[in-house]
């Protein structure tokens, strides 16, 4: 299905908040990806990085508190129609950018706005159209008194009541509709999102990695991270959204072609309406960094080529290289449209290494970090290249949550039903061999008051 992504702002969130309602309440899965200010100086960065877990939880949360969520990106899939004859699963898909202006004091990364501005983003618009909200926690700290000063105010009805809603109140209802739904939620390398999401829209992030863990999993219990997938279950050559969803559109128009089940009504089509940027294909050769981490320190001024088509044209190439050189079919094939039954380790064998209180106890015995690494990776196309490909914005949340869907959706037509539910609530960690299990245990369960239920906040 053809559809552009429907950026939203302040002038136009009262004709779109209806549908964004309808969209979750029929979904199917819905991913969700955003664009912030930065990560903070070098001490901070390196704080997300810690080999402690718990403390890098704390970094990441003086970052999500500090600094302030620019966009959220909501891509929306219901499944439609699955045609046997055809081996076809057909889907719709609805995309949402939402354009978002954190109103009280916050800080940025020049660097970070620089990046977001090479590639495409409008600050003239965001700062004169974007929707005004004050996080939850702040406007309870300043005794209720909202520094949104919007005069924007809309009637709402819903199930024969009527509200009158500004639009910092129809962002929480979004948030809180996607609570109530309890679709399920598919993020990429998203831990640092769900902070974001949560602190901006629901309350103050709990001081504890557990705590916070109890909390996420009762308002969202189903939560994927296709950063985690790839890089773990499919072991690709490379996890950034750009190489994933280009190699994902390939197979599937492969298994088309060979009368295999593949997905329908999903089309790179969705994000033609994307701002024109730059080319950075020039060159013969293929960066070999960015081809595989998504990213060149070099940009722009890179005499080597950047562009995923040449990259996975030259990975095809190899791998048929390799296939004529056998002489027995290899049994350890890991490509993503096979189930990897060999390869899941259940819940359990992931608990005994990953829950909390044994990741706390070893962390400390981890080898030091580089102080340069981020803890959230790229996504799409991390240098500040600006990329174009096929007239798309390479880097945005509207898109990145576009393309995190789609990969989870090919991941999900790939394997069997009883394989997705191996990567429910594993998220991926940067730097770390085991992913983070979002599991409700009796170490992580607050009691009394401190208990946050999926309730919807009495102020609204």
């Amino acid at each position: 299905m053809m559809e552009s992504i429907v950026e939203v702002t302040e002038d136009n969130i009262a004709d779109v908040f209806p549908q964004v309602i309808s969209a979750i309440e029929q979904s199917s899965f819905l991913a969700i990806d955003t664009e912030f200010t930065g990560m903070g100086d070098r001490l901070s960065r390196r704080s997300c990085s810690d080999q402690n877990i718990e403390d890098r939880y704390l970094g990441l949360v003086n970052v999500a508190r500090k600094q302030a969520l620019l966009e959220l990106g909501l891509s929306v899939f219901s499944y439609s129609e699955k045609q046997e004859n055809q081996k076809c699963v057909t889907m719709e898909v609805k995309t949402f950018t939402f354009l978002l202006l954190r109103q009280d004091i916050f800080e940025v990364t020049p660097e970070s706005l620089t990046f977001l501005a090479q590639n495409g983003m409008d600050f003239n618009k965001l700062f004169s159209k974007g929707i005004r909200f004050t996080p939850p926690s702040v406007e309870r700290y300043n005794n209720g008194m909202s520094n949104t000063s919007s005069n924007s105010s809309f009637n709402y009805s819903d199930n024969q009541k009527e509200f009158t809603l500004s639009p910092q109140d129809m962002m929480r209802k979004i948030f809180q509709q996607l609570v109530n739904a309890t679709p399920e939620i598919v993020l990429h390398n998203g831990i640092l999102d769900l902070l974001f999401v949560f602190f901006s829209f629901r309350g103050d992030l709990p001081l504890t990695l557990p705590a916070f863990v109890f909390q996420v999993t009762n308002l969202f219990p189903h939560i994927y991270d296709t950063k985690y997938i790839a890089e773990f279950q499919t072991e690709e050559t490379a996890t950034f959204l750009e190489y994933l969803l280009n190699k994902c559109e390939r197979k599937n128009e492969k298994q088309k072609l060979s009368g295999d089940w593949h997905i329908e009504s999903i089309s790179p089509g969705i994000l033609t309406s994307a701002r024109e940027l730059p080319q950075t294909t020039k060159g013969t050769s293929i960066c070999l960094h960015y081809a595989r981490h998504g990213y060149c320190r070099n940009g722009i001024t890179c005499d080597e080529s950047h562009d995923i088509n040449k990259i996975l044209d030259h990975e095809e190439e190899k791998e048929n290289k390799k296939k004529r050189k056998r002489t027995v079919p290899s049994s350890n094939n890991n490509l993503p449209n096979e189930t990897p039954t060999t390869k899941l380790q259940s819940k359990e064998e992931l608990a005994s290494t990953t829950r909390i209180s044994d990741t706390l106890n070893t962390a400390n015995n981890e080898s030091e970090l580089a102080q340069t690494v981020l803890s959230v990776d790229n996504k799409s196309s991390g240098d500040n290249s600006g990329a174009k490909r096929s007239g798309r914005r390479i880097h945005g949340a509207g898109n990145d949550a576009f393309m995190t869907g789609f990969i989870f959706a090919f991941f999900c037509n790939a394997f069997d039903e009883k394989a997705i539910q191996y990567f429910e609530n594993t998220m991926y960690l940067v730097r770390k061999d085991f992913p983070l299990l979002l599991q409700k245990t009796p170490f992580n369960q607050p009691s009394g008051s401190n208990i946050k239920n999926k309730k919807e906040p009495e102020n609204l």
